[in-house]
């Protein structure tokens, strides 16, 4: 893990030597409302890292499962942070550095391996690769199943990949195809003469990445633009200083 000073480009290292609590670092994700970055890693183990040193969360790490400890996403929101985890969503309290709740959001609350979650209105939706569930963010007994249900008339066919929310419309990526919902209506494509490998939020931006090597861009009115000599992008955000 490495940082790189935006102003004179200098590179800080770190690892276990200074401070981390674990090695093999599988997705981090910087949580501005607390202004600190989380950090998991491959094993399940996670720390937070911030000015003020480092805080570490073991209880995944330390859950004795027969399942994957994988995070697939993190997704921030009020305080939360949700992780997208390969038996269901996990929910950490980042304000406290602490577990708050793990949502097993299958049938009968059976593991469900879970690609990505966002918030989008009162709910809270998280997808597999075949099926979107969703829990109404307020109930307090989300992790009780029964407190679950799955979307039909999904549009579409082939794998879910992934699910955001973008202003007014809910994004979902199906193969390499998006489809934009708004108000709970029909699903209508989005792009169609675009095949799409992934997209991401930023900044009340989408950017779009196709199965070869172009990138795009689109704002609110859904006006799209290439964006011009830039390499293959495995991720992107955007930054409106610079």
């Amino acid at each position: 893990l490495f940082s790189v000073d935006k102003e004179d480009r200098n590179i800080e290292l770190y690892s276990k030597m200074t401070g981390l609590n674990d090695n093999n670092v599988s997705r981090i994700e910087y949580d501005a409302a607390n202004k600190q970055l989380l950090i998991i890693y491959s094993n399940g183990n996670i720390d937070l890292l911030s000015s003020d040193g480092v805080k570490n969360i073991p209880d995944l790490y330390n859950k004795q499962m027969g399942t994957s400890k994988s995070v697939n996403q993190i997704m921030f929101y009020e305080n939360k942070a949700y992780l997208s985890c390969d038996f269901g969503i996990l929910v950490l309290n980042m304000a406290k550095a602490e577990v708050a709740d793990t949502y097993y959001i299958g049938a009968n609350g059976a593991d469900v391996k879970v690609l990505n979650n966002t918030v989008h209105g009162e709910y809270l939706y998280g997808i597999s690769s075949s099926v979107i569930y969703k829990g109404l963010l307020k109930e307090p007994n989300l992790a009780n199943f029964e407190f679950w249900s799955t979307e039909s008339n999904l549009p579409g066919k082939g794998d879910l990949k992934k699910i955001a929310s973008f202003g007014d419309k809910l994004i979902l990526l199906r193969a390499n195809q998006l489809y934009s919902q708004t108000n709970n209506q029909g699903w209508q494509p989005l792009f169609p003469t675009i095949a799409i490998s992934d997209f991401f939020i930023s900044n009340n931006k989408i950017i779009i990445k196709d199965t070869g090597s172009s990138v795009y861009f689109a704002d609110n009115s859904l006006s799209i633009a290439p964006i011009q000599n830039i390499a293959t992008a495995v991720d992107a955000e955007f930054d409106t200083e610079r």
